[in-house]
């Protein structure tokens, strides 16, 4: 916690997917900032830099990429516990563009718990 509304922090995410023509592994690290108002809901911008691995088994290609994020969203805030809250947002990938990107939108949904505010 920053100040008692704003929480700045580092993220990261995996992601993996395999199927009999296809599969990736792409891991994600940056920075975030979440603003909370009145504990209920919250505002949110968030920088993921990508680095991804795939291959495509029918062609036989295999490929390394880089990819940034730069997400910008908000959301609800829900007490489930005494320090604990479920979050439910959409965020938009400002940097995304449709025809070099790896994620076939911009807009993503997102679900996550917060422990100890």
């Amino acid at each position: 916690m920053l100040t008692s509304d704003l929480e700045g922090g580092v993220l990261g995410s995996v992601s993996w997917q395999k199927s009999n023509a296809y599969s990736s592994t792409m891991f994600g690290i940056g920075p975030f900032l979440n603003y909370y108002i009145a504990r209920t809901f919250f505002v949110s911008a968030n920088y993921q830099h990508y680095f991804i691995n795939y291959k495509d088994k029918i062609y036989d290609v295999k490929a390394n990429a880089n990819e940034d994020a730069l997400y910008l969203g908000g959301g609800y805030m829900q007490r489930i516990g005494n320090n604990s809250f479920l979050q439910l947002g959409l965020m938009y990938n400002v940097l995304w563009k449709e025809n070099s990107s790896i994620f076939s939108s911009g807009l993503s949904p997102n679900i996550g718990f917060v422990v100890g505010l």
